[in-house]
């Protein structure tokens, strides 16, 4: 990663040198468009500068000179270099029984002190000077803080890097960068097939950009780093291993090495440059040992630490002056020389996962799970002082997690910032930004921002000084936030954090523009300090999942996402609210309804014409409409008619009261009923933006979810009553006909193995696990009805065929998850049912069809009553039973499916309502279908307010919950109604 300093050099003193540069180093040229000079300063931790020689007699002196002349602290005696102030520094200390379980020093030191180097142009690489008294005979230079043997990265073509997660050991997400003359188009994208996508920040070296590819899709717990092309995407080398989950942790390179930090406990080093040779042969791990060394990271050590089992393994890695600092798993920071011998450790109390340390002068700055900031000198890793940030009990279990802090220097101290959350990962309530004061021996609290006020925080922070600021930039889920060294707030940007949300923390580029890559859509946009949406660009590969930061380098912008990477040619194209979000004209959505309304219509007379051999079908259709509500020969008597309208206004109170209470009611948070009521219209009429904490609890979380549950409680008790009568068992469920199975094994096989439908749908669509849950559902349904039907088409057959398909699909599915690794838990979380994904852009998709199809066997109530009476009945009374039938499987199957799409299994609701139904209001399905309505959707939302409630900071299965609540209902209206049964 390159920060370059202040450029010293005006244009007109750049234009008198520009005879005396070679033509290839005038690309290198900043984007304010001053000279950039050709003498590198490597800092050793990330940062450098490229300034301009001013040539002396010798190279010292030209070295010496050229830094004075650019405003840096320069003085040479003999062969001794000192830049800005140091000379020399040495990390570790005498040994004091320091390992990888323990802590203390090693004995081991690591000692940088500054080199000369000449660009060997023939050769195009650095070579040490090896005398500073020789002659200077011009040419590119380079001056590096760093042990012996180590070259820089930046060379005189490429002068821009990014080595470390977010740009440095500061961790600060600065980046000077020229980006004029690209065409602001993607420029290559790479979604490889065998493996899922990016989840740690794209490293970049002398053009070449290196990606860690997070995990297989094949299950293999094989892990990949890709090199490539950084121009054209081209695949370099490759490097394999193992890993025990999801890789989220950031590669570093320092110098001509890459270290790689894996979930296995090894940290891999081989020169990125080459590459890892075959068998691996140039990859080493700890003290120089062969890549499959059996010694790694442990993952317990005699220390009792606080956190969640999670990940395991190094976290990402910085460097600073020749030694490479990084967390572990076990609660461990460690220090390592570049041969990956252990300086020295540091034991926290809490457990550590991605997030890397920080190195600022002479401390090393790092979060743990115990809820707790730890200063350590890093020199010989002593504590110097540590700060408890955030703590909470629930259900008697401590969490907290601090992760990583940023210093801004405020004269002779800092203001340290620091993100922190309650540590329950995707199960995450409160979080927040806390901002202290450091003197060098102690941290004073300044202030604390919490979620509540600004909404999720991401867990890096981006350091910005300029312009009379000091602080750092927040992305948070309500805006894009400017936090003071005061702990003074300023919102610049609504519109884009919440519209889109981002998972990462944005890229400072040049000092005035931010980089942001949206987290669902991964749409990358920039933005200035002041808030204003200047640039954007959409991914090839729209609607994935990104978390890792944007990379902005040597004229382009790399980003990845869940599925891979891509990178953007230059500046990103100007935005304009339209291209993204542009509100439709009104006539434009009226001609939409009416287009759509249209064709469902004309599918509907379709089915009506020429499934049911109607002759009229809308007049018809109108007519039994008609009949049900008011016609005598389809009413009911006075007194069931009165009893019907009781029960389903006691549903509808039912339901209402239980919706008002999953509204207010929240694992953490609990609202007022007119609080709630008032955030959801506050919302509703702000259109879903610019919401408040409590509005955007209610809009985007609780109300999808409660509309959702209600209308699958509808759909799935609705289709039991009609599988009910159709099959005429009592105990058939919407499950019977094999849906279910059918569903789960396509469901299973996307969660797992990434199996994106024959290539129809992109790898971690949003739509994908739904769409192929529906086409899996009424493929087995297919077979169930194509068995049934070859074996007689009676009641029983559709039983027998339905249990035979099931057991098919489900042998599959089991087959999945045992080679389903660390995806089992996302899998089984889909086949016992959640409402945890329900948004509004999926919501339709559930709601309408759900409450359509719900309605339709209403139309038939009579023919459904017929049914019962046997086929030779019921054809003396003018209906083809066996026709009839399998029009109602159909519907009952794409109603099933419909449910099942989004929220996964959800069992014994289209057992136990229906059942519930015709012990209230006996058999007639002219009662009984209005009554499972009413009550379908009452105890499926019932259901999932409790899956949320019941265990704090843990959310149950849904399928569990309506299960414990219907059997005792369930068995207590069989023993009070039983006798009276009218089936």
């Amino acid at each position: 990663m390159t920060r370059k300093g202040t450029f010293v050099c005006l244009f007109a003193v750049a234009v008198l040198l520009f005879s005396a540069v070679p033509a290839s180093l005038s690309s290198g040229a900043p984007e304010d468009g001053t000279y950039a000079g050709d003498l590198l300063i490597d800092y050793g931790n990330g940062n450098t500068d490229w300034v301009a020689v001013s040539a002396g007699a010798t190279v010292g002196d030209t070295v010496a000179s050229s830094l004075t002349a650019a405003g840096v602290e320069c003085t040479l005696s003999g062969t001794v270099l000192s830049v800005a102030g140091k000379t020399s520094s040495t990390v570790g200390a005498a040994d004091s029984g320091g390992s990888l379980s323990s802590k203390g020093t090693t004995g081991v030191t690591v000692t940088s002190t500054w080199h000369v180097f000449l660009w060997d142009r023939a050769a195009s690489k650095w070579s040490e000077a090896s005398d500073l008294s020789a002659s200077y005979s011009g040419g590119p230079l380079a001056v590096a803080f760093y042990p012996d043997g180590i070259v820089p990265v930046e060379t005189p073509d490429h002068r821009s890097s990014w080595t470390m997660v977010e740009a440095d050991a500061e961790n600060s997400a600065n980046q000077t960068a020229d980006l004029s003359g690209g065409s602001g188009s993607v420029e290559w994208s790479n979604f490889p097939k065998d493996i899922i996508g990016d989840y740690s920040a794209i490293l970049y070296a002398d053009g070449h950009a290196i990606v860690k590819y997070g995990y297989p899709k094949d299950g293999s717990r094989t892990a990949s780093v890709i090199s490539h092309n950084a121009e054209t995407g081209e695949v370099e080398w490759r490097f394999d291993y193992s890993c025990t989950m999801y890789e989220t942790t950031s590669c570093l390179i320092v110098g001509q090495y890459i270290y790689i930090p894996s979930t296995n406990g090894h940290i891999y080093r081989f020169e990125w440059a080459v590459g890892p040779g075959e068998g691996n042969s140039n990859v080493t791990t700890f003290d120089g040992m062969p890549w499959d060394s059996p010694t790694i990271i442990p993952n317990e050590t005699d220390h009792d630490v606080m956190g969640r089992p999670y990940g395991e393994g190094a976290s990402s890695m910085v460097c600073d002056s020749g030694a490479i600092y990084v967390k572990a798993y076990n609660g461990m920071l460690y220090c390592f020389d570049l041969d990956l011998r252990l300086v020295w450790s540091y034991q926290m109390g809490g457990r550590t996962y991605f997030t890397a340390p920080t190195v600022t002068d002479d401390y090393v700055a790092a979060g743990a799970y115990d809820g707790t900031m730890y200063i350590l000198n890093k020199y010989d890793g002593s504590l110097i002082c540590k700060e408890l940030v955030y703590r909470t009990v629930i259900k008697d279990t401590p969490y907290g997690a601090v992760n990583t802090p940023v210093f801004v220097r405020t004269g002779s101290s800092y203001a340290v910032f620091t993100t922190y959350t309650d540590g329950r990962g995707m199960n995450t309530v409160t979080s927040g930004v806390a901002v202290y004061s450091f003197d060098g021996t102690s941290l004073t609290f300044v202030e604390d921002i919490r979620s509540d006020e600004i909404g999720s925080i991401t867990s890096y922070l981006t350091r910005y000084v300029g312009d009379g600021f000091s602080g750092v930039i927040v992305a948070a889920y309500n805006g894009v936030y400017k936090v003071g060294t005061d702990g003074s707030r300023e919102c610049i940007n609504t519109y884009l954090s919440k519209t889109y949300c981002t998972h990462s923390a944005p890229t400072l580029v040049n000092g005035k523009t931010l980089y942001f890559i949206t987290y669902s859509k991964s749409i990358l946009f920039s933005m200035t300090v002041e808030g204003k949406v200047v640039g954007s660009a959409e991914s090839p590969l729209k609607k994935q999942f990104s978390m890792a930061p944007v990379v902005v380098v040597d004229g382009r912008v790399l980003a990845g996402n869940d599925t891979g990477v891509f990178t953007v040619s230059g500046d990103l194209p100007p935005y304009t609210v339209e291209e993204y979000h542009a509100e439709t004209p009104l006539w434009e959505k009226a001609a939409l309804l009416i287009a759509v309304i249209l064709v469902i219509l004309a599918a509907l007379w379709a089915v009506m014409r020429y499934g049911l051999k109607w002759e009229h079908p809308y007049r018809e259709l109108h007519d039994r409409i008609f009949c049900y509500f008011f016609g005598e020969n389809y009413t009911h008597n006075t007194k069931s008619k009165r009893k019907l309208r009781l029960v389903v206004a006691v549903g509808i109170i039912l339901t209402s009261v239980v919706a008002l209470a999953s509204l207010c009611i929240g694992s953490e948070t609990t609202m007022g009923v007119g609080e709630a009521l008032s955030a959801a219209v506050s919302a509703i009429q702000k259109g879903g933006h610019s919401l408040t904490y409590e509005e955007m609890l209610i809009y985007n979380e609780r109300l999808p979810r409660v509309i959702a549950a209600f209308a699958v409680g509808i759909g799935l008790s609705v289709a039991g009553a009609v599988y009910q009568a159709v099959i005429k068992n009592p105990l058939v469920e919407p499950y019977i006909m094999g849906v279910s199975s059918g569903a789960g094994t396509f469901a299973v096989a996307v969660i797992t193995f990434g199996f994106t439908f024959f290539g129809f749908f992109s790898a971690g669509s949003t739509y994908l696990t739904a769409a192929s849950a529906i086409v899996g559902g009424l493929l087995a349904f297919g077979c169930t009805m194509l068995l049934a039907e070859k074996t007689g088409g009676k009641s029983i057959n559709y039983v027998l065929a339905g249990i035979v398909v099931g057991l098919v699909f489900s042998a599959l599915q089991s087959l999945m998850m045992v080679e389903a690794g660390n995806k089992v838990s996302s899998a089984l979380s889909w086949l016992y049912g959640s409402f945890a994904n329900m948004g509004w852009d999926n919501l339709w998709l559930v709601l309408i069809p759900c409450l359509a199809l719900s309605m339709v066997p209403l139309i038939w109530a009579k023919e459904l009553n017929l049914v019962l009476l046997g086929e030779d009945q019921a054809r003396q009374m003018g209906l083809d039973a066996k026709r009839f039938d399998r029009i109602m499987l159909i519907l009952a199957s794409v109603l099933t499916a419909f449910c099942v799409a989004f929220c996964g299994v959800i069992g014994f609701v289209g057992l136990v309502i229906p059942h519930l139904s015709r012990m209230i209001m006996g058999g007639d399905h002219r009662l009984m279908l209005p009554t499972a309505m009413a009550f379908g959707g009452f105890l499926m939302i019932a259901a999932d307010l409790l899956s949320r409630i019941l265990m704090t900071g843990y959310e149950l299965p849904v399928g569990a919950i309506t299960t414990i609540i219907g059997v005792p209902m369930f068995a207590y209206l069989l023993v009070r109604r039983g006798k009276s049964y009218d089936a």
